[in-house]
């Protein structure tokens, strides 16, 4: 069977708000109302006022690398394609338990909601690490994840090790309110974790909507 090349990567929730953008009249409205943001390509100094905004620590502050999509073109499309489009969504926080396996996944398009997602719909971030959201996987280890994340200027050096949980949050410029909401579902979260030792990564991903080769799902 054809690998992951056939698979078309964002969601049709995403699609609809591409279109929504591409159109005239209602679409600006609209947009407001979601919160969202003309989507562009950020440079590090843009992205660094972006997350500063959002109340992003400065050193914990990464960049998608647009090859991290490619990394799924590989794999067998009919045993990973529910997974693999999870893992491509615009908004998502991973928990990373110390060895470095997926103990908790949360993704937009499992959220609910309307002009807002829903992340605590069922009280899911009451408790720490969050209930399970997204089926859980193994095709995107942290050490995986870790790969595909380029540090800004002011980041400190890769590996972070030594961390009970690494939660890795995919944000952007482009989610606008929705980004911002969903960081701070993740810091209010991990301030229930007690004793045990907790890391947020933060990655933005607003260059996936300037690379051409990045396909909607139909």
């Amino acid at each position: 069977m054809a690998g992951m090349k056939n698979i078309k990567w964002l969601s049709k929730a995403l699609a609809l708000c591409l279109i929504v953008i591409s159109t005239s009249g209602c679409a600006r409205i609209l947009m407001g109302a979601m919160g969202l943001n003309q989507p562009k390509t950020l440079d590090d100094e843009q992205i660094a006022r972006a997350a500063k905004k959002y109340g992003i620590p400065s050193n914990n502050s990464f960049v998608l690398d647009t090859n991290y999509y490619h990394y799924f073109r590989q794999m067998d499309s009919a045993t990973h394609y529910a997974s693999a489009k999870n893992h491509t969504q615009p908004l998502q926080a991973l928990y990373y338990n110390r060895k470095g396996a997926l103990v908790s996944f949360q993704v937009n398009c499992y959220a609910g909601g309307g002009f807002n997602l829903q992340w605590d719909q069922d009280s899911t971030f009451q408790e720490f690490p969050p209930k399970q959201q997204a089926p859980l996987d193994t095709i995107v280890p942290l050490r995986t994840q870790q790969a595909y994340m380029m540090p800004l200027k002011n980041t400190e050096q890769m590996p972070y090790e030594g961390h009970d949980y690494t939660v890795v949050v995919h944000w952007s410029r482009f989610f606008g309110r929705q980004s911002r909401r969903l960081i701070q579902f993740v810091q209010d979260n991990a301030a229930l974790a007690g004793n045990k030792s907790v890391q947020v990564l933060y990655v933005n991903n607003d260059a996936i909507f300037g690379a051409s080769e990045i396909e909607i799902v139909r």
